[in-house]
């Protein structure tokens, strides 16, 4: 593991985004070029996902593209720490602040006005899903036992039982902060999943036995969509070397099930329903 990627990785957020930041003050005089550039640069590739889907998964596999830069940043329209939404202009602010061909991660929303922004800039998009019900599961845990920086993190932690936990994460919250039911929290990203030119990659498919042939599928996309030949044996060597799902910095073993028991047969045909708009049956 590169000195990158173990700082990275680190369970500490603040230890994470201090580290992300450090790589900001470095490249902030090419960053500010870029951005007065605008109309002579590359734009930077953005792996967008639903959290807990997978995230560290897909850039790591993008990462791994000949010409790429990473430097540790994600773009969010909810951050954890505040969930105060950004706008649409915001998180085009942000983007454009990146680097050519600079791989970013994000969790964004859907909306029709950024995804023709980023379409007529020609930004690569990849965007991960992962079945909703190990979503559930992954957000609760994360939140509850994993995340201390989430906004969310103390209001699990007063809660008695996994029962309690389930339910919060369904119906939502606006006790700490304006926290969203479990359908609406999703649904802001459905859109993705049905827009041209957004390469949508399964999180099952990034670790089974589909798993070399879904990386050559992304290196075939990416050659396509800039029109540009690459090496494709640096690519897979870069693969071999850097995916694993357990370098994430939210990695864990957990026991499956273990929120989802609590669900109504109400609650779960509403996340089946959602599951089908991101390709699972």
């Amino acid at each position: 593991m590169s000195i990158l990627d173990s700082r990275l990785s680190v369970r500490s957020a603040y230890l994470r985004k201090l580290f992300s930041y450090s790589l900001l003050l470095k490249t902030a005089h090419r960053r500010l070029y870029w951005l007065s550039n605008e109309e002579s640069r590359n734009w930077p590739i953005v792996v967008n996902s639903i959290p807990k889907s997978g995230t560290h998964l897909l850039l790591q596999v993008v990462r791994s593209l000949p010409g790429t830069s990473y430097y540790g940043q994600l773009v969010a329209s909810m951050p954890s720490l505040t969930l105060r939404e950004r706008s649409s202009s915001r998180i085009l602010q942000r983007v454009a602040l990146s680097l050519p061909r600079e791989v970013i991660g994000g969790h964004i929303h859907y909306s029709p006005e950024l995804a023709f922004e980023l379409k007529l800039k020609r930004v690569p998009i990849y965007f991960a899903v992962r079945n909703l019900f190990d979503v559930f599961e992954s957000e609760i845990h994360y939140i509850r036992e994993l995340s201390k920086h989430h906004r969310m993190h103390y209001e699990y932690r007063q809660l008695q039982s996994d029962a309690e936990c389930a339910r919060l994460a369904f119906i939502g919250s606006s006790k700490t902060a304006h926290y969203a039911g479990f359908i609406e929290r999703i649904s802001r990203y459905v859109g993705w999943a049905q827009t041209e030119g957004v390469y949508v990659a399964q999180y099952e498919r990034l670790i089974g036995d589909d798993a070399r042939a879904t990386w050559l599928d992304v290196f075939e996309h990416h050659c396509a969509f800039l029109n540009e030949n690459m090496d494709r044996e640096l690519f897979l060597e870069r693969c071999a070397g850097l995916i694993s799902s357990s370098k994430s910095h939210t990695f864990t073993n957990r026991d499956k099930g273990r929120y989802l028991q609590h669900l109504s047969r109400a609650q779960t045909l509403k996340i089946d329903e959602l599951n089908r708009k991101f390709g699972y049956s």
